[in-house]
């Protein structure tokens, strides 16, 4: 791999700290949401359940690859998927009071999982395109003293890292813009693992027909990877000095913590509003 000419400079720190893509991700969009999932660390006690359904295909995946092909079985996949979306739709709603429409929208993701892993069985099979391989995989790097680096991998073979992507995805925007393919490449090299590149799994919404199912693999070169390092240390330096200030802009509407950053700027109750409506990490459901 090929050093870049200058080292990056290294952090001023005095905390531990271990970054992964997802918080860098939240860093980079807003410092206010930050602070509340992972300086306050609550999370909303009403959390969504569309991404329910990502969640269990990707559970269900992780296992269905990390055995021998000649063990892999439809039923399997469609029953792990199942005991998955299970758990996680109890997690969700025994969270709060029931909604009339959750009966039917349980209903409605299953039918839509069912659908999706049915076309994915037609299309692949047991898959002997893809080996038994590390799955849901953990990989840390400590790059000073304070500061550490984690990611948590679809899938790892040989020499390519394997992103499940569900839903409508266009290939062109992962291959350019994809921060988590850059970060987690630079990740495996950085261990001494030199994979090519990112493979993106992509698993279409039950409303696409069965040849919009993709496999694309995009390999990520030593110049494309040369700055994640020092961007990652700029971050960890922001994190540690600057303060946690809201990024106002039309995506506050989607926000889950809207409530509280209205409550600020209105002087109301805050804390109120996270006891009631709000889960903090050390409390049980």
């Amino acid at each position: 791999m090929r050093e870049s000419k200058q080292m990056p400079r290294m952090p001023r720190m005095s905390n531990m700290i271990t970054l992964s893509h997802s918080k860098i991700s939240t860093w980079k969009s807003c410092r206010r949401q930050y602070k509340f999932i992972y300086d306050d660390k609550i999370s909303p006690i009403d959390e969504p359940t569309y991404f329910a359904l990502g969640r269990s295909i990707h559970d269900s995946l992780s296992k269905f690859y990390a055995i021998e092909p000649e063990m892999r079985t439809q039923q399997d996949l469609v029953n792990w998927f199942a005991k998955s979306l299970a758990d996680d739709w109890s997690r969700l709603t025994s969270r709060r009071e029931a909604y009339p429409d959750d009966e039917r929208d349980y209903k409605s993701t299953v039918e839509n999982g069912y659908t999706m892993l049915t076309r994915y069985w037609n299309r692949y099979g047991i898959d002997k395109q893809i080996g038994k391989c590390l799955t849901e995989h953990q990989v840390s790097v400590q790059l000073t003293d304070n500061l550490s680096f984690t990611g948590k991998l679809d899938c790892l073979t040989s020499n390519w890292i394997i992103e499940h992507k569900t839903g409508n995805i266009t290939v062109e925007d992962l291959a350019l813009e994809d921060d988590q393919s850059f970060m987690y490449c630079w990740l495996m090299r950085k261990v001494g693992r030199p994979v090519k590149g990112t493979v993106y799994n992509i698993i279409p919404s039950p409303t696409a027909q069965s040849s919009s199912f993709q496999r694309v693999p995009i390999e990520r070169t030593d110049n494309e990877l040369a700055s994640v390092e020092s961007e990652i240390l700029q971050i960890a330096e922001e994190i540690e000095w600057l303060p946690r200030l809201p990024t106002r802009s039309y995506s506050c509407k989607s926000c889950q913590f809207r409530m509280l950053c209205r409550a600020e700027r209105q002087g109301g109750d805050v804390e109120y509003l996270i006891d009631s409506k709000f889960r903090r990490a050390n409390e049980t459901a």
